[in-house]
């Protein structure tokens, strides 16, 4: 079963479409060291704090929960404590 919510749904310029896919398939692929490039190019990081993402936590946080998504349980098997 699948519900999608249209009301969501956006166009994408292609170059931030290849980008997108290219941070899951960095996260489900566990390569770790591409994240911070990936978060500063879809904008979700400035451009002035690119050198402290690295020591940041939230590759760890990003790998785990993707981690705990593509074992299978969905939100559930994320701890959030």
């Amino acid at each position: 079963l699948c519900i999608l919510d249209w009301g969501m749904v956006t166009r994408l310029d292609p170059d931030l479409q290849i980008t997108l896919i290219e941070h899951m398939a960095h996260l489900t692929s566990a390569d770790y060291d591409e994240i911070p490039k990936d978060l500063l190019l879809l904008g979700f990081i400035p451009e002035e704090y690119s050198d402290v993402i690295g020591d940041s936590g939230v590759v760890e946080t990003l790998a785990e929960i993707y981690g705990a998504w593509t074992g299978g349980g969905g939100a559930a098997a994320v701890n959030v404590n």
